[in-house]
């Protein structure tokens, strides 16, 4: 089977697990070919990965019928279907592939404006918050699979040799919690709360880690001043790969005051064995099992203090929602992701769906 996947971009933040992704449909047997803008960091990451890559830039993405350029695409590439992810790339592609009889799967991985998907032949949703969005947005619930996002688990895996080294690097003692948020720095990402919450705890011997740039910095660096929590709290630059950060830590923060559509840095967080604590909405609430973590209401400091509280509190009932968190993060590892999408293909090409 070959796939056309399409992104009208030149550069992924989540470009790591979705060429994970890519990886265990060519285990599968799948060919796989991406269309993307040129320039940017992703025709090369895609060299570096042995994939083929076709690049087209819509002249004038808004208007789908105009980007014939795409028509092309498919006409040079034959592809049996296409694999779109983001909103103007699966509207381009949903034209286009209706024209040329060529079926259309968009995986949807936030909560967009649904026109962008309507002439898509099936809608993978990352989460069910993203289907029930899409469908009361007008997309018909056959349309609809959820599929979430996958990450490569053993590529998480604990690191003890790097958690010693990293900690030392950064002056932290051996036995100090280390407590992780990390992510961009923008006001929805709830980080303001995090600051509150981290203030009102007060836990002892244990410092709180902000991995991200975004326009909050500077509120944030504020905040913290505010709080007097200088020292207790530090703010790090955006890193590209957090497992560092991850294997140092002893239990994650996704503090968001909107629904996340899933959450892929709290899974990638479990993945490396930490307990977590997450907003009660959205794809963190279908991610969280009870034993592998805290569910807070949004925007609560108050709530997130008391969860902070009892995790730092028992180092066993820590170290055991840490086992339960890796156990759980193994349901969506990405070769299981692979093998599901694949399976939706095939009935979909076969018309069985």
């Amino acid at each position: 089977m070959k796939i056309l996947h399409y992104v009208d971009e030149n550069r992924l933040s989540w470009a790591v697990p979705w060429l994970q992704l890519l990886e265990r449909h060519r285990e599968l047997g799948d060919e796989n070919v991406i269309a993307c803008r040129p320039g940017g960091t992703l025709g090369g990451r895609l060299e570096e990965k042995g994939f083929r890559a076709v690049f087209y830039r819509p002249s004038f993405p808004s208007f789908p019928r105009l980007c014939r350029g795409f028509s092309k695409v498919l006409e040079e590439t034959a592809p049996d279907l296409v694999h779109t992810r983001l909103s103007t790339a699966s509207s381009i592609a949903g034209y286009w592939g209706r024209r040329r009889g060529v079926p259309v799967v968009s995986t949807v991985d936030k909560f967009p404006k649904t026109r962008y998907y309507e002439k898509s032949d099936l809608l993978l949703a990352c989460s069910g918050a993203v289907a029930r969005h899409m469908e009361e947005g007008g997309i018909p619930g056959e349309k609809l699979r959820i599929v979430p996002n996958g990450i490569d688990t053993t590529f998480y895996g604990p690191c003890p040799e790097s958690r010693k080294t990293f900690r030392g690097q950064a002056g932290v003692a051996q036995e100090t919690k280390v407590v992780l948020a990390a992510g961009r720095l923008v006001d929805w990402k709830g980080f303001d709360v995090l600051l509150e919450a981290f203030a009102l705890a007060r836990p002892e011997k244990a410092v709180l880690w902000i991995v991200g740039e975004g326009a909050e910095k500077t509120r944030l660096e504020k905040t913290i001043d505010d709080l007097a929590l200088r020292g207790s709290v530090v703010m790090h630059p955006f890193a590209s790969d957090l497992r560092p950060f991850f294997w140092a830590s002893d239990l994650f923060v996704l503090p968001s005051k909107t629904p996340e559509p899933f959450g892929l840095v709290l899974l990638e967080s479990m993945a490396s064995g930490l307990p977590v604590i997450a907003t009660d909405a959205g794809g963190p609430r279908e991610i969280v099992e009870k034993e592998a973590g805290w569910l807070v209401r949004p925007g609560d400091p108050v709530s997130l203090a008391e969860s902070l509280l009892d995790a730092l509190g028992d180092g066993e009932v820590l170290a055991a929602a840490g086992r339960a968190a890796m156990d759980r993060s193994r349901a969506f590892d990405v070769a299981e992701v692979a093998r599901r999408t694949r399976s939706i293909y095939l009935s979909l090409l076969e018309g069985g769906l």
